[in-house]
């Protein structure tokens, strides 16, 4: 039952058909590890892994566009400047590589 929307929803972004012999909660699975940053690995080198499963990909172009909607900071302690300039810098360097692919 739960296979046939994780085809649906990896076609359309874009896993190739050989990976739906993959059991649903491998492709979650492979995923979530994938989204599960080592702190001992450089960033850039985390956001490149993440290129390889569309899953990953997807979920961390999500996440970062979330934390660069600064409207979430409304109501709360507002980060100071040099944090969110270098925040923004990285969050968008990282985005524009998500999209590349």
């Amino acid at each position: 039952m739960l296979r046939h929307p994780v085809i649906a929803i990896q076609t359309l972004h874009g896993a190739p058909p050989e990976r739906f012999h993959q059991s649903p909660l491998r492709l979650v699975t492979d995923a979530l590890r994938l989204l599960t940053r080592n702190p001992g690995v450089p960033y850039r080198d985390y956001v490149d892994a993440l290129l390889a499963n569309p899953i990953a990909r997807t979920v961390k172009r999500a996440d970062l566009e979330h934390n660069l909607d600064e409207t979430r900071f409304s109501g709360c302690r507002q980060p100071d400047e040099a944090a969110l300039s270098q925040r923004r810098e990285r969050y968008r360097a990282a985005l524009a590589v998500l999209n590349e692919s």
